[in-house]
C-alpha cells in the first residue's frame, strides 16, 4: 500500500516495460473469528479493477474503511498476458474516520519536507507537528525503486528526523506512527508527498560557489542555503555580477527577474555583488533580486570577479554544470526572448 484515505486505497507495484500494462484485480476479505484476515480463499471471485492499466500506481475510491482487501496484477501486452500472477499483497484498509476512531484516539500527522534543507546530498529531511503524549516516533519509508511496502527506518524521540544515504535517482514517502502510552490508540500517518534528494554538487560548484548561499525568504528577507539545495535539479548555472550603483545594472535586473519566474526550474541564477559595501549589497539584494546570492564576506565573492575578468556590469554568465562557460553575454540573450534556454541546454 502506498497511501489511504478514509474512502480509498493508492497500491503500487514494480514499475514494468513499456508496451506493457497491468491488470488490476482486488479482493475484499473476510474476518476471521480471531479478529484476523484470513489468506484469500484460492477460489475466490476477485474484482478486476483494470484489464489494461499503463502505470504502475493505482488509486482505488469508495471504499469501506470497515473492510480489508487485498491486491494482485498480471502482466500483459496489446495481445496476451506476459507474466504469471504477482503475491497477493498484504490486507490494507483505507483509514477510519475520524470519528470512528474512538475516545483518545491519535492520528499522527502526516510528514513533510523540512523547511530547512539538509546540506548533505543525498538526504531528506523531515519534520511533522508533536502529538500530545507522544513519547516518540516510528518512522516507516517507501522507495520508489523498491515499491515492496514501508519499512521501519527507525524511531526518533522528536518530530523530525533526518534521512541520509538516498538515492537522487528515487524518490521516497514516509509515515510516522505515534508512540503513545497506550498503542492502541496510536493510528499512522497518511504517506507523505514523494521527495527526492538533491544529487551531489557538481566539483565546479564545489570549488567556486559559497557551500551555504543567501536566498529569499520573503519580499524583505532572506537567510543562509546549502548549496545543494540551490542547485538541486537545475542543469544551467547564471552567475549575476551587479551592482546597486551601476545604472544599466538596475535597468537590467527586472527583466532578469521577469526571465528568471518563468525558467526558474531550468536554472539557478547566483548574484555576484560588486557593491561598495555589504550594506549596499544588502538593500540591493533584497529589495530587486529572487534568486540566490553569494555572501558579501564571502572570498569567492571577489574570486569569481578576478576569474571571469569581470571589468563591466551588468555581467550575465551561463555556466553549464561542469564549469564550462556556455554564453559569455548572457544580458544580450535574454534580451533577445526566451529562446536563449533552448539553445543553452542544447550545448549541455
Amino acid at each position: 500500500m502506498l497511501d489511504r484515505d478514509c474512502s480509498s486505497l493508492t497500491v503500487c507495484f514494480p514499475p514494468f516495460p513499456a508496451g506493457e500494462f497491468a491488470h488490476v484485480e482486488m479482493l475484499a476479505l473476510s474476518r476471521g473469528d480471531d479478529g484476523g484476515y484470513s489468506p484469500p480463499d484460492p477460489d475466490a471471485t476477485w474484482t478486476s479493477l483494470h484489464p489494461r492499466f499503463p502505470k504502475s500506481t493505482l488509486k482505488k475510491n469508495n471504499l469501506s474503511p470497515a473492510q480489508a482487501y487485498a491486491f494482485r496484477y498480471r502482466l500483459r501486452d496489446a495481445v496476451d498476458y506476459t507474466s504469471a500472477l504477482s503475491a497477493v499483497s498484504e490486507p490494507c484498509s483505507p483509514e477510519p474516520a475520524a470519528e470512528d476512531l474512538g475516545e483518545g484516539a491519535r492520528v499522527s500527522p502526516k510528514p513533510q519536507a523540512a523547511k530547512r534543507k539538509p546540506a548533505d546530498p543525498g538526504c531528506i529531511a523531515l519534520e511533522w507537528d508533536p502529538v500530545p503524549d507522544a513519547t516518540g516516533y516510528t518512522v516507516s519509508m517507501l522507495c520508489s525503486g523498491e515499491p515492496r511496502g514501508y519499512s521501519v527506518i527507525g524511531t526518533v524521540k522528536n518530530p523530525s528526523v533526518l534521512k541520509r544515504k538516498l538515492s537522487p535517482a528515487h524518490s521516497y514517502r514516509f509515515r510516522v506512527l505515534a508512540v503513545l502510552p497506550d498503542p492502541s490508540l496510536a493510528h499512522e500517518s497518511r504517506a507523505s508527498p514523494p521527495l527526492r534528494p538533491p544529487p551531489p554538487v557538481p566539483q565546479f560548484a564545489r570549488d567556486n560557489l559559497s557551500p551555504s548561499l543567501l536566498v529569499k525568504t520573503s519580499a524583505t528577507s532572506h537567510s543562509p542555503s546549502p548549496l545543494s539545495a540551490v542547485l538541486s535539479g537545475k542543469p544551467l548555472l547564471l552567475l549575476y555580477f551587479s551592482a546597486s550603483w551601476c545604472g544599466p545594472c538596475r535597468q537590467f535586473t527586472p527583466a532578469l527577474a521577469r526571465f528568471y519566474q518563468k525558467h526558474y526550474k531550468e536554472m539557478a541564477v547566483v548574484f555576484v555583488s560588486a557593491d561598495r559595501s555589504e550594506g549596499e549589497m544588502e538593500k540591493y539584494y533584497t529589495g530587486e533580486h529572487p534568486w540566490a546570492a553569494i555572501p558579501y564576506d564571502d572570498d569567492q565573492r571577489e574570486a569569481l570577479q578576478g576569474k571571469y575578468r569581470v571589468n563591466g556590469i551588468p555581467k550575465l554568465l551561463v555556466l553549464a554544470p561542469d564549469g564550462r562557460v556556455i554564453d559569455e553575454n548572457g544580458v544580450q540573450s535574454v534580451g533577445g526572448g526566451d529562446g536563449c534556454v533552448e539553445r543553452w541546454k542544447k550545448t549541455l
